[in-house]
Parts: C-alpha cells; structure tokens; sequence
C-alpha cells in the first residue's frame, strides 16, 4: 500500500512541474513574462522555465519546514485565493 501511495504521490508531483513549466514556456511566449523561458534544448523541453518551477518547489518544501507559521501560511494562503476566485 505504501508503494501504491507513494507512486501516486510522486506522479502528482511529475504532473505539477510539467504543467507549471510549460505554463511559464506558455507566458513567455504570449510576451507576459520574459523571453529567455522559452528557450528550449534540443528535445524541446524548456530547461529554465523547469529550473524555476524546481525551484519553486524547493522553496515552498523549505519553507514549510522552516517557517511554517509565517512565510509557508502566506503561500498557502495566496494558493487558497486564488481557487476561490477561480
């Protein structure tokens, strides 16, 4: 069970960084966000628009262990909003 549990946590996880870098490929391309993340390596995938959303990441697991009560309740927070306004 663990096993079964752990792959899914892992393919969600898969799933979120596709899509936040190419939603980041995708700004950059429409001129929102600066062009240098739509650059891609030779098998089309975009490697700094995959680094920043790596980091991303990083940043809120960070955060959520460190300063739990303050910078990590913000993040949630703001992620909160926006589903309700969504």
């Amino acid at each position: 069970m663990n096993f079964v549990v752990l792959t899914a946590i892992i393919s969600a996880a898969n799933s979120g960084l596709y899509a936040s870098t190419r939603m980041l490929w995708s700004l950059s391309n429409e001129g929102t966000i600066p062009a240098i993340f739509k650059k891609t390596n030779k098998n089309g995938i975009p490697v700094l628009a995959l680094i920043f959303s790596m980091l991303g990441g990083v940043f809120a697991l960070v955060s959520s262990k460190i300063a739990a009560d303050t910078v990590y309740l913000v993040l949630v927070s703001i992620s909160g909003l926006a589903v309700v306004f969504v």
